[in-house]
């Protein structure tokens, strides 16, 4: 079978130039406790070789995905970069506003730590 890639970016839900409607923009607030990703992920998690605190590298974020992947799964590390890309871009898109509401928290399914 063929691999085949797709890129789906959803629709603007509120579109910038819409002046005619003055609705309020949607809110993705979720009540959450506290300590609610810290309990499910542990009190750190790593970016790149640093260890920042659950709740700072999760702040303000709207939407956590996690991706399951393995340095020995072919077609995971076909994905991976493509989906660094999307993140970086969604990234520079709302540089302005500080962070783009969406963190990966990536999930390792390799043996050991050198994979």
């Amino acid at each position: 079978s063929q691999w085949r890639t797709s890129y789906f970016l959803p629709k603007v839900l509120v579109p910038e130039d819409d002046e005619q409607q003055q609705q309020p923009s949607p809110t993705f607030q979720v009540p959450v406790a506290n300590d609610f990703f810290t309990d499910l992920f542990g009190p750190v998690l790593l970016k790149g070789s640093d260890q920042l605190p659950t709740s700072l590298a999760l702040e303000n974020t709207r939407l956590v995905a996690l991706y399951f992947s393995a340095h020995w799964c072919g077609p995971c590390r076909q994905f991976t970069p493509m989906l660094s890309v999307l993140y970086e871009q969604l990234k520079e898109e709302y540089e302005h506003e500080g962070k783009h509401g969406m963190e990966i928290v990536f999930v390792s399914s390799d043996r050991d730590t050198n994979s």
